[in-house]
């Protein structure tokens, strides 16, 4: 049997790397990645490690612990899979980030803006734009980056550093930890304007928008995701404390009725409803993913009023919506919380998804990107004023900081910031 599972597996693996071979030209690209996966230790992850984790898990080489990528405590087909995902970028290790500058096409056909990201442990990456102004980013994952727009203007250079809001505030980091799903994270058209700081979506909804979907399944046939069922028994409760509307709750064929119709009405919204994020919450009073079935709950229950002959229908609904709105936000935090995914829970309601609360730096408070709370990342600041910034200034070189990227040495995986890791170019310390 067990030579059996082997054949298989050589079999499985076999025809994946024969797909990756036909797309090479991408599997050949090198970019600084975590130590996992970076199976022959030469500082990037590329074909050789695909085909060194193939004779792992077909028990050709000994087991590696970096080739186990998906910490399985062993290294099969999966692991492989991850792999050829992270060399093709298409997951995996990796998050695939696109984007756009909104600038003129001779600042693009003269190379004078280029996109420059750096890793919370000293990684740098600097991409050019397209001919269309537009821009690709592989970012490993498990970690933060800070990413920027540097600007040449008069053999000047200017820094502009895309900020990811949060409730409102500026933050500088991009976390992605256990986030890479092989969807691309599209950061839209950025404007890089003189004397300006950059934003783009709110980090909820861009992590939101890259998260694995809820679950569709509807075994109850009401059009509405099995999900949401806990969701509308809040609802149920309050309909029957109203004088207007119990009759909705009161009877089962009724009130199933009510579901099928606010489900009609979500239809066209089902990828929204669908999309995990917490954006919005703390303004409208409801994340975003809930906003939809809200509002048609709102208007189904105006439109039974009206069939109902009672006036004022609106006034009615809105009020009812008034009286019950904590009691159900507060319902909502737990129902949310139930469901088990990373993107919406959040113990402690403070509309912070509780997996990348200890990766964000909010406003002027700590911030490993920006030591002196400038609002600027460190490597992207200018001690000198000489219009070059840290990280590409020789002056900015320290003994405790070679490349000038604002990571001291010792925390830095790439410290002489050539984009080989330090591990593989220097294996012997």
């Amino acid at each position: 049997m067990k030579r059996l599972l082997t054949s298989k597996l050589r079999c499985q693996v076999t025809s994946i790397l024969g797909l990756l071979l036909l797309a090479f030209p991408f599997a050949n690209m090198a970019f600084s990645v975590p130590i996992s996966g970076d199976v022959n230790a030469d500082g990037k992850i590329d074909i050789l490690d695909i085909q060194q984790g193939i004779n792992i898990a077909i028990g050709v080489s000994e087991f590696s612990q970096v080739a186990d990528v998906n910490d399985s405590h062993g290294v099969d087909v999966l692991d492989v899979q991850i792999l050829i995902n992270t060399v093709l970028g298409t997951g995996g290790l990796v998050q695939n980030v696109i984007g756009a500058v909104n600038v003129s096409s001779e600042q693009i056909r003269e190379g004078l803006i280029k996109i420059v990201a750096l890793s919370e442990d000293g990684r740098i990456l600097l991409e050019t734009l397209s001919s269309t102004g537009g821009f690709r980013l592989l970012l490993p994952v498990g970690v933060s980056w800070s990413i920027g727009a540097l600007v040449e203007v008069e053999d000047k250079y200017f820094v502009f550093p895309l900020n990811f809001p949060v409730l409102g505030q500026n933050n500088l980091s991009l976390p992605l930890k256990d986030i890479s799903l092989g969807h691309e994270l599209d950061l839209g058209t950025i404007d890089v304007n003189l004397g300006s700081v950059t934003r783009v979506s709110d980090l909820r909804h861009l992590l939101g928008s890259i998260a694995e979907k809820l679950p569709s399944a509807d075994e109850d046939g009401n059009n509405l995701p099995d999900i949401y069922d806990n969701f509308f028994d809040l609802w149920k409760r309050s309909f029957q404390s109203n004088v207007y509307l119990q009759y909705l709750a009161l009877n089962e064929d009724i009130f199933q009725q009510f579901l099928r119709d606010v489900g009609n009405c979500v239809a066209p919204y089902l990828e929204v409803i669908l999309t995990p994020s917490l954006n919005l919450f703390e303004t409208e009073g409801f994340p975003e993913m809930l906003i939809p079935v809200v509002q048609c709950i709102r208007n189904v229950c105006v439109n039974y009023l009206k069939q109902l002959g009672i006036p004022n229908a609106e006034s009615i609904v809105d009020t009812l919506f008034s009286q019950i709105a904590s009691s159900v936000e507060e319902n909502i935090e737990e129902w949310l919380n139930s469901l088990g995914v990373p993107e919406i829970t959040d113990l402690n309601g403070n509309r912070v998804p509780d997996f990348i609360e200890d990766s964000i730096c909010l406003g002027n408070s700590s911030c490993e990107f920006d030591s002196d709370s400038n609002g600027i990342p460190d490597f992207l600041d200018d001690a000198d004023s000489d219009g070059i910034p840290n990280f590409l200034d020789r002056d900015s070189s320290t003994e405790s900081d070679t490349d000038g990227d604002g990571i001291p040495n010792e925390l830095d995986l790439d410290a002489n910031g050539n984009g080989v890791l330090d591990y593989a170019e220097n294996p012997s310390k």
